[in-house]
């Protein structure tokens, strides 16, 4: 859709030429361009198309494309869509006690501990038990501040009990802080007003699970959904013959699979059989984030989000999988004009190459289109030609997403 969308197609200049003959008519004289009174036609015209322009903007801001902050909100609230405010981080914290004791110890949840730099404060979320005779217990915690900031806490970071127990010798996080994420930006918000009427199927579309996906976890930048079928097969005497392309043939028997209708129609010699087939019913969902590994907590979010009774069909199996990363590097060399500033083609070619490294690991399935770059790179002023090397044209997979690097050369030289 193109941004110059406008509710009132406003042409200045014809608006001035019909505003000044209007004050010909009722001053009865010609008015020149050096004149008073035409000038303040001129103001009167630029002012009124300043109000059109103002008027135009506002307007846009009631379609979801072009709106933000509070206004987009409310036209989120039509479609029962609400920003996501954000995500606390999680980490497993272990404590270890100064003695064991005779009878299980019970550590309620809330124990709130610190990071290092006593920034931030995390909390225990169940019960910890610690059997007797043990002295390290291990217990889920999450930090009481939404926001990705706690991320940057490692292993180790979070170990400051913010009150100290006289029996706990010392408390420290194991993994590192991880799933801390801010509120929904305006631009992830958008993309799911606009999915938002495929969540009312109930018939378990693809777009349907995409956006239920999107709205589990702030975490998500991205989701893909597919229903892969698991090619039929026969055994027979402990030989496997697997279905192509609807068929399945040998010396033996043949048959013929049709998965809409369910079945598979076995001939051996001149006997025919009919043989009912489990329908395709396994839902794969790939939730991206912008972590290498996926947080085990936003796999649990989603799959709490789609395993309930009002999201999937009963006949969909759903399975939450964390997708691949597929790891790629672009050759990309740059030949600069003779007289130009090679310093600062580089500092805007790295910003263009960084912008799109991003741009695609946001991405499942995303596609490498080697033009594409080379147009991007190519636009800078002061860059003869460009090219990426052997590249060809490449997809990922509905579960995998890229993780780019680019080697750059760039030379000087052409006239």
């Amino acid at each position: 859709m193109s941004d110059e969308i406008k509710f009132i197609d406003y042409d200045i200049q014809a608006q001035e030429r019909e505003l000044v003959e209007y004050a010909e008519e009722i001053l009865e004289k010609p008015l020149y361009p050096a004149q008073y009174e035409r000038l303040m036609i001129s103001i009167i015209e630029y002012k009124a198309s300043l109000l059109v322009e103002m008027f135009n903007e506002a307007a846009k801001k009631n379609l979801a494309r072009y709106s933000s902050g509070l206004i987009l909100e409310a036209i989120g609230e039509a479609v029962n869509v609400k920003r996501l405010q954000g995500e606390a981080g999680v980490d497993l914290l272990k404590i270890t006690l100064n003695t064991t004791f005779t009878n299980d110890l019970t550590i309620s949840k809330g124990l709130e501990v610190m990071s290092k730099d006593e920034k931030y404060t995390f909390e225990t979320t169940e019960d910890l038990i610690i059997p007797a005779g043990k002295d390290v217990g291990y217990v889920k915690i999450k930090a009481q501040k939404l926001g990705e900031a706690v991320n940057i806490y490692g292993v180790g970071d979070v170990n400051i009990l913010v009150r100290p127990i006289s029996y706990i010798k010392s408390v420290t996080n194991v993994n590192g802080v991880s799933a801390g994420a801010d509120a929904e930006s305006d631009e992830a918000l958008i993309s799911r007003i606009i999915l938002a009427p495929e969540g009312y199927s109930c018939a378990g579309s693809k777009n349907s699970y995409i956006y239920h996906t999107l709205s589990a976890n702030t975490n998500i930048v991205d989701a893909q959904a597919e229903s892969p079928q698991i090619p039929a097969s026969i055994t027979l005497n402990d030989v496997t013959t697997q279905e192509e392309n609807g068929e399945i043939s040998c010396e033996d028997y043949s048959a013929t699979v049709d998965y809409k209708t369910n079945t598979c129609t076995l001939t051996i010699g001149e006997d025919v059989y009919k043989i009912t087939i489990p329908s395709q019913s396994t839902v794969n969902i790939y939730p991206l984030t912008l972590s290498d590994e996926t947080p085990q907590a936003v796999l649990e979010d989603v799959e709490a989000k789609l395993n309930g009774e009002e999201i999937n069909p009963m006949c969909d199996y759903v399975r939450v999988i964390a997708p691949t990363k597929k790891e790629l590097t672009i050759n990309l060399n740059v030949v600069t004009n003779f007289d130009a500033n090679v310093d600062e083609i580089e500092e805007k070619v790295n910003d263009i190459v960084n912008a799109y490294i991003l741009k695609i690991r946001k991405k499942l399935k995303a596609s490498i289109i080697p033009s594409q770059i080379i147009a991007l790179v190519g636009s800078i002023e002061g860059v003869y030609s460009c090219d990426c090397g052997n590249l060809t044209q490449i997809c990922a997979a509905a579960n995998e997403f890229y993780d780019l690097t680019f080697n750059t050369v760039i030379k000087q030289g052409a006239l």
